[in-house]
């Protein structure tokens, strides 16, 4: 297992927050990073910021590697 850190900014309240944690689990971490499933969110840091809130997440990730289909065994 890998970790990543994502930051997310300007939720208007904590539940918000608790929305992206949950929705993070089972789906790639972003749209750069693909071929990663979050598997669990380790940490998080919530920062106010002017009446709204930014926030850290430290998440676990696992690679989805595709196999070419000559390397796959039938069974």
């Amino acid at each position: 297992m890998e970790t990543m850190m994502l930051a997310f900014h300007n939720a208007d309240d904590l539940s918000e927050i608790v929305r992206w944690s949950n929705a993070m689990i089972g789906n790639p971490p972003d749209d750069d990073n693909l071929d990663y499933t979050v598997t669990r969110v380790l940490h998080f840091q919530i920062i106010p910021q002017n009446g709204k809130f930014d926030v850290v997440f430290l998440v676990e990730v696992r690679r989805q590697i595709e196999e070419p289909d000559w390397v796959k065994q039938e069974y």
